[in-house]
């Protein structure tokens, strides 16, 4: 009976259905969770096995066996080719290969990774891409580099211990590894008796069942080693020497509890309470000493975790009672103390769990990470089970387990690094890093051209099936607020973390009126009051700049969706433009700026960063306005607002949100309407469900772009070198495309496919293989601009560009071969399918006119394809920017005029 209730708290909480296990023979073990939210599928396998079985003083053999493991019989390449989207990953206690893809893939898929698991014996070259692949994927640093703060952090925290290493790293000693190794771990480590096949999504139970019985049933039986059980460090104090940095400042870890701790996640609560900054009262104290705001991790493992704080400050000779190391430790002790007896209001308390119920919710809201959340619970927290409790527990967290999770941190083993700017005496001051393995630099992979890549990639494919447009989840509506507001809702049940988009249609667009609208706050409430209201209720807002539809995008529980178009609508509505908030702004927007030059990325964990005296924060851009007349100036845009259009997805109540949308917007007119037709925006109400387009009519009788002969425009090319003299050698190439005429669905499929016959997505790893990946990647900085980035990893640099001119040139013209269009074609479709994961992705698309965001036209030929991409593809400007070393500009002087400029390496 308890096993049920637990079943039906998972059915009714989260959407998904009750998990169904099996066992074969062979000792696998099957797990089928059904979720109709998405018409998604997941495909995991799960090894119980990871790198705290590796030699601490010879870190990485379990992560080289995996990544042989990942790219036999060329498993991953196929997967890419069929454009599934894949990850693999070798954590301290597990490893693990993750597909998603469309259900009609499922068993093609299951057959690759069967043929995955089957032993065979490694091959010498096997073994040498898989050892340069593992190196590259560590991240490991160049010799004679010293450690990273993490791995100081985690060797201080754990000597001798396997959790000592990040679990990708391979050590210099496995330089010259043999096969034979690799294939003894592969034998005791990875067999089916020490796996989990996980299958999360739009299935039905016993056909996923069935279908794993007859891919994995005949796979022969191999008992697994146990791994070993890992000791708890002690709990003493550690300090070490001060570290030459770019950034001042103090590193603290703390050992927390394990994943299966039933308390492990109330460290996360605490964190919140005192980092947040709405009411933190360590953010407080810290800001008035002078340092930047706090950035905090946590992480959990299967036997203990950590905690990390990294606090920084700016300033070449601090006051006498500036921040120092020791006052800033002082200062963190003192919090942590008063924490375990100071008893927080109710407000306070439920902020903290507010924000670390949000931060969960954010790992969860796509949905491959939220099937890839259900396989780290049952192999690293110990039972998939507990995905239902994760976010319930922490909205209910006691003041008691808050005070014990502070008292834990002050008894537990501590590691103090304090940070030094990095100059000459101070290197030299600074104490040896602790004698930690040498890490094995990761040679480069082979970097192929984009018509290359799509060569390999059409061969790969062999008899994989197309992704098919699916039947659209759950339904949409479209409701006319008033001749110049429209809202349009789709609700999908199980999915209850909503994104909500006010999108502005203006004639005069700027890229910085939703960040500056953002930073002004409205006449009803200020900055400081919407940063609290936000975080108390777990809220997200964020600018979009888009250059055709900015405005402002939220994200939320779907019951808060009434609250965050309110919201927008203030902002939107009534801007606070008083000379002194304005001159507020200001400072705000430079001071994120600042933030952002002075930290490299990598160093910056929380990619939800707010900056203070912002209500939210994307960065857009590194320059921003840097007088109070040019705010005045951005937020005039406003005056010539023709309309709005609100975009909704998630589990939502619609009626409460066609409701707020009317009481948000009741009595607004624009200044200056206009009745012309807007690009993207449709025309009147609609509602569409069930696969079909919002017209009513089925795909394949939509109207089709007659096939035409394209010719490019006329190109007036400008090349810029920037000198950077200690960055790597990179080339942008950015085309300026003419006006065009789509209908909104052909638009974007063409627009996807014109990415993928010029390089691959921004957002798909570029990876093909262990020892291949693509030397382009390529994107739309917004829908006049298409961008294509390249940083080789050869000398070669004029010659990549000449090969990527002509090759677009083929595309402009319509002359690509008809096989590598139909490859694009093919990829593209699958990649919107795997986009849509989320309810953000769906809104993406809703406001891009695209009724429904699910059809990737599988009726639209090749030859219609090609002319849509034609009219499309007509660059009427390029721009080619290169950057490294000054005396690499002379390769690009032929492509363009070549005013020298030179940039420093980092400027606010």
């Amino acid at each position: 009976m308890a096993t049920l209730s637990v079943s039906l708290l998972i059915s009714t909480a989260v959407g998904l259905g009750a998990p169904e296990f099996q066992r074969l023979p062979n000792g696998l073990r099957l797990a089928v969770i059904e979720d109709h939210s998405l018409p998604l599928v997941s495909v995991q396998v799960w090894y119980r096995v990871g790198s705290a079985v590796d030699d601490p003083q010879h870190p990485g053999l379990c992560h080289i066996a995996r990544t042989v493991l990942e790219n036999r019989h060329d498993a991953a390449l196929r997967l890419r080719a069929a454009g599934v989207r894949t990850d693999a990953g070798t954590l301290r206690d597990a490893c693990f290969f993750h597909s998603v893809l469309p259900p009609q893939l499922l068993t093609w898929v299951l057959g690759i990774e069967a043929e995955r698991m089957q032993p065979a014996a490694t091959t010498a070259e096997e073994l040498r891409l898989a050892v340069a692949a593992a190196a590259r994927s560590s991240g490991s640093r160049t010799a004679g580099q010293p450690p990273t703060v993490e791995r100081q952090l985690l060797a201080a925290l754990f000597p001798d211990h396997p959790y000592m290493h990040p679990p990708e790293l391979v050590a210099e000693s496995w330089r010259d590894a043999h096969p034979a190794e690799v294939d003894e771990f592969l034998r005791r480590r990875f067999t089916p008796a020490n796996a989990t096949l996980l299958i999360v999504g739009d299935i039905q139970t016993s056909t996923a069942l069935e279908l794993a019985r007859q891919h994995f049933d005949s796979l022969p039986r191999s008992e697994a080693e146990r791994p070993p059980d890992v000791r708890r460090p002690g709990s003493e104090t550690i300090r070490l020497s001060p570290v030459a940095a770019e950034v001042a400042g103090l590193d603290m870890a703390w050992l927390a509890p394990s994943a299966t701790a039933a308390d492990s996640l109330a460290v996360s609560v605490l964190m919140q309470r005192l980092c947040n900054p709405a009411d933190g009262p360590l953010y407080r104290r810290l800001s008035e000493l002078g340092c930047l705001a706090p950035r905090w991790r946590h992480e959990r493992w299967r036997s203990a975790g950590l905690v990390s704080l990294h606090i920084d400050w700016v300033c070449e000779e601090p006051p006498a009672d500036g921040p120092t190391p020791q006052r800033v430790e002082n200062i963190v002790r003192e919090e942590l103390r008063r924490a375990v007896e100071a008893v927080p209001t109710e407000i306070e308390l439920g902020r903290a769990r507010s924000l670390a119920a949000r931060d969960l919710h954010r790992l969860r809201a796509a949905f491959g990470d939220r099937a890839l959340s259900l396989g780290w619970q049952e192999h690293v927290a110990g039972d998939i089970l507990r995905a239902d409790f994760d976010i319930p527990y922490v909205e209910r967290l006691t003041v008691g387990q808050l005070q014990r999770a502070a008292a834990e941190l002050l008894e537990t083993r501590t590691v103090i690094l304090p940070r030094v700017v990095a100059t000459d005496s101070t290197a030299a001051a600074s104490a040896p890093s602790p004698a930690l393995p040498a890490p094995l630099p990761g040679a480069p992979p082979q970097q192929l051209d984009t018509a290359a890549a799509l060569d390999l990639l059409a061969t790969a494919v062999r008899n994989a099936p197309e992704s098919r447009s699916p039947r659209a989840p759950g339904y949409s509506t479209r409701v006319e607020i008033s001749p110049q507001v429209a809202v349009t809702v789709w609700r999908l049940p199980g999915l209850e973390w909503a994104t909500v988009r006010t999108a502005l249609r203006t004639p005069r667009p700027h890229r910085y009126l939703p960040a500056v609208l953002l930073a002004v706050g409205s006449t009803k409430r200020s900055v400081a009051e919407y940063r609290e209201y936000l975080s108390f209720r777990g809220l997200d807002m964020f600018p979009v700049g888009d250059l055709s539809l900015p405005g402002l995008s939220s994200t939320g529980r779907a019951a808060l969706a009434p609250q965050m178009i309110e919201l927008q609508a203030d902002l939107v509505r009534s801007p606070d433009a008083r000379p002194a908030t304005l001159q507020k702004a200001l400072d705000a927007l430079n001071h994120a700026i600042f933030r952002r030059a002075m930290q490299p990325w990598e160093e910056l964990e929380d990619e939800y960063y707010l900056p203070p005296g912002l209500i939210g924060w994307s960065e857009t851009g590194r320059v921003m306005p840097q007088i109070v007349e040019q705010l005045e100036a951005i937020l005039g845009c406003l005056e010539v607002i023709e309309g709005v259009d609100l975009f909704v997805a998630g589990d939502v109540e619609v009626d409460a949100v066609v409701t707020a949308a009317r009481t948000a917007w009741e009595g607004w007119r624009p200044a200056a309407p206009s009745s012309r037709p807007i690009e993207g925006r449709p025309q009147s109400p609609e509602t569409s469900s069930g696969g079909e387009r919002a017209t009513g009519l089925p795909a394949s009788t939509q109207p089709a772009v007659t096939p035409q002969a394209t010719q490019p425009a006329t190109v007036r090319a400008v090349s810029v070198w920037a000198t950077v003299e200690d960055e790597p050698v990179s080339v942008h190439i950015a085309d300026e495309l003419s006006p065009m005429n789509l209908p909104p669905a052909l638009r974007v499929l063409a627009e996807q496919t014109t990415v993928w016959l010029l390089g691959v997505p921004w957002h798909v790893p570029p990876t093909l293989d262990a020892g291949r990946a693509w030397l382009w990647t390529c994107g739309w900085v917004e829908p006049a601009w298409l961008d294509a980035a390249m940083q080789p990893a050869t000398d070669l640099l004029a010659p990549h560009v000449e090969t990527f001119l002509r090759q677009a040139e083929q595309v402009a013209r319509g002359t690509v071969s008809a096989a590598r269009l139909e490859t694009a074609a093919r990829l593209a479709r699958a990649d919107r399918l795997m986009m849509l994961d989320s309810t953000a992705a769906i809104v993406e698309l809703l406001s891009r006119g695209v009724s429904n965001p699910w059809d990737v036209l599988d009726g639209c030929t090749t030859e219609e394809l090609r002319a849509a991409v034609g009219q499309l593809y007509r660059v009427r400007e390029r721009s080619i920017v290169g950057s490294g070393p000054g005396n690499r500009s002379a390769e690009l002087e032929r492509f363009g005029n070549w005013p020298p400029t030179t940039l420093p390496s980092r400027s606010p």
